[in-house]
């Protein structure tokens, strides 16, 4: 019988990941969120700037890039220091990038039929009802994504293809669903409880100094953002290692001299 993930034991590997190489990670992490902080400097561009397609599309691709390539390091560096080069990074950048755009277009797929169909419902008439309809979306991208949640450490670590790296992902998440829902629904509560605190604190300095709400905002969407995808990455990883062992029964470092 297949052996369960513990959730526990997911978190504890990730912080253990983190001490080990803390001082790297916090690097990555703050290059990972390079895009938010595009996008506060694009807020402060001049308006010919700022409205054009060109730049919007420029910030997104170039933050994309960079959060993706921030990502593979951090996943690289958790699994061990001799595991990382900058020439194994370049090589599987390539591979990865198209697993992940294969899996942002599944996410996509839900989002859209579910926001179809609570426009057709009409329920975004009222704040109830939005809050119901984004809740619903949240929990069905947290469904898909636990499908997909390893697809990148398996075309990172692993040596696989796109498209088999998401058949990795979904082959080791059998038997492990709930599991890898919890972990998610746990990150997700995490996020939303940095992003509450962090607006109402916005909010509060806003009104006391006097400045423009927006200028308090912006940083506290983008500390939100540090502080979830850090962890969400070191989480990934984390689990790809569990979910190995309970499929293989042996260490993550044994199975990598195979994939090397």
């Amino acid at each position: 019988m297949l052996a369960k993930i513990s959730i526990g034991a997911v978190f504890a590997e990730a912080w253990v990941m983190f001490r080990r190489r803390f001082a790297s990670i916090l690097v990555l992490a703050l290059v990972q969120n390079l895009w938010a902080a595009l996008v506060l400097v694009r807020a402060f561009l001049p308006p010919p700037w700022m409205e054009t397609t060109a730049v919007t599309l420029l910030l997104i691709g170039a933050g994309g890039i960079v959060f993706l390539v921030a990502s593979l390091a951090i996943l690289l560096l958790a699994e061990g220091g001799r595991r990382f080069s900058i020439g194994r990074l370049a090589g599987r950048f390539v591979p990865a990038f198209l697993a992940t755009f294969l899996c942002v277009g599944l996410l996509a797929l839900p989002s859209y039929a579910v926001l179809a169909i609570a426009d057709h419902l009409g329920a975004v008439d009222t704040i109830e009802t939005t809050t119901a309809a984004a809740l619903f979306l949240l929990l069905v991208l947290i469904v898909v994504s636990s499908y997909l949640l390893v697809t990148l450490p398996a075309c990172v670590l692993e040596g696989l293809g796109p498209l088999k790296s998401i058949g990795r992902s979904i082959a080791l998440g059998k038997g492990q669903r709930w599991h890898l829902i919890a972990i998610l629904m746990i990150l997700a509560v995490w996020f939303l409880g940095i992003d509450f605190i962090g607006t109402r604190l916005a909010r509060a300095l806003s009104l006391q100094f006097g400045f423009p709400l927006d200028y308090a905002l912006l940083p506290a969407i983008f500390l939100a953002l540090f502080l979830f995808f850090m962890p969400l990455s070191l989480v990934i990883g984390a689990a790809h290692r569990q979910m190995l062992r309970a499929r293989a029964g042996v260490g993550v470092d044994e199975l990598a001299l195979v994939f090397e």
